[in-house]
């Protein structure tokens, strides 16, 4: 039989299997008992063709579908500090990516970005009219929700046209801003995570907030320090987490979130890590596989 007959045949029955694949949840290892927490990464993921979604990270609508309509657990939400000193919720290091607008956050005033439309291109633009919104905004919407929900803050705080001493000023900067501001909200610790890939400002905000803190870790060496400093949680990016540093990072006590996931394969790829929470650009796919919906 030709070799491409059976390389067909082969693919026609072991596809199908693929995609059917499913996980046994009660093989799941993690501080939760095996469940794993489900957040929005940015809310309802970032925008794609497949599957469709045209809404823009960190806005109001990306928030209402992850927690409405898909009944996450809470959210990943990005913040950058404004050049008056708020702050507003955006994911990348530039406006020029997704607004009309040129520069960096830092370089404009909360009244500046307030009617700030998202520009996402053709064929997004089509079906979204979002607007950037502030913090003050968003934990208003997270506070009209049914169950306030998980939110974990993921700082934003570097400018590649500044140098790298104006850098760390602002950062420490934006920690202080940022503790007033959401010790003004009264909120309940356990529900908001401080993250950061900036080590000095997990420590900062380890040793001056309630909020527990999680360290975005940039490869797996960097657990010593993270069990040096005693953080307790770690964000690591799907690419580099494995099974044996979850069980290493349970062994300490350190939960580990997961981000990265966008198809229905990563996220199942995800859960067999052992994760305790996920931050995911598919929570339909991500529901399904933990059998929520």
């Amino acid at each position: 039989m030709p070799r491409y007959i059976i390389f067909l045949i082969s693919v026609i029955i072991i596809f199908p299997l693929l995609i059917c694949e499913k996980v046994n949840l009660n093989s799941i290892e993690n501080l939760n008992q095996g469940n794993i927490y489900v957040i929005g990464h940015g809310g309802a993921g970032f925008p794609s063709i497949i599957p469709f979604n045209a809404i823009p990270t960190n806005s109001a609508s990306a928030f209402k579908q992850a927690i409405i309509e898909y009944k996450a657990d809470g959210v990943e939400l990005d913040i950058h500090m404004t050049k008056d000193f708020d702050f507003v919720l955006y994911h990348d290091k530039t406006l020029d990516t997704k607004t009309d607008k040129s520069g960096y956050v830092e370089d404009f005033t909360i009244k500046d970005l307030s009617e700030t439309q998202y520009q996402l291109g053709f064929p997004y633009d089509l079906f979204q009219s979002e607007m950037i919104i502030g913090l003050d905004s968003a934990m208003k919407l997270f506070k009209s929700f049914q169950n306030f929900p998980i939110l974990q803050i993921d700082i934003r705080h570097y400018a590649e046209n500044k140098s790298p001493e104006r850098n760390v000023i602002w950062e420490k900067k934006l920690a202080d801003k940022l503790l007033v501001k959401l010790n003004g909200f009264d909120l309940d610790s356990s529900k908001v995570k401080i993250i950061s890939i900036s080590k000095n400002l997990c420590l900062y905000f380890l040793n001056n907030t309630s909020f527990p803190v999680s360290y975005e870790i940039k490869n797996l060496e960097e657990f010593d320090w993270v069990i040096k400093n005693k953080i307790k949680s770690v964000t690591i990016n799907a690419k580099i987490l494995t099974t044996e540093f979850s069980a290493k990072a349970h062994e300490n006590g350190v939960e580990v979130i997961a981000f990265g996931s966008k198809s229905r394969s990563g996220n199942l790829d995800l859960i067999k890590k052992n994760p305790d929470q996920i931050q995911t650009d598919n929570l339909n796919a991500l529901n399904n596989l933990l059998k929520r919906q």
